[in-house]
């Protein structure tokens, strides 16, 4: 398996937790930190895939996102 396959396994594996803990409890809320964690994770697979719809605006956009969150 490569390094990639690992990697969204893991994410896959994260993204099945957030979803049961949201359908668990609906009122709990992510913090910012979780928020802007998630923000990175996509960032960067967005970065390493560099799909072709991915422009230096989308680019500005996640990296303005990021900013905003961690000043929080």
């Amino acid at each position: 398996m490569d390094a990639h396959q690992s990697s969204a396994r893991t994410m896959d594996r994260r993204a099945w937790k957030v979803h049961k803990a949201s359908r668990a409890k609906p009122a709990t809320r992510p913090s910012v930190e979780q928020l802007a964690e998630v923000i990175r994770e996509l960032r960067d697979l967005l970065h390493e895939y560099a799909p072709s719809w991915y422009s230096p605006e989308q680019h500005s956009r996640v990296e303005s996102a990021i900013q905003r969150v961690s000043e929080r």
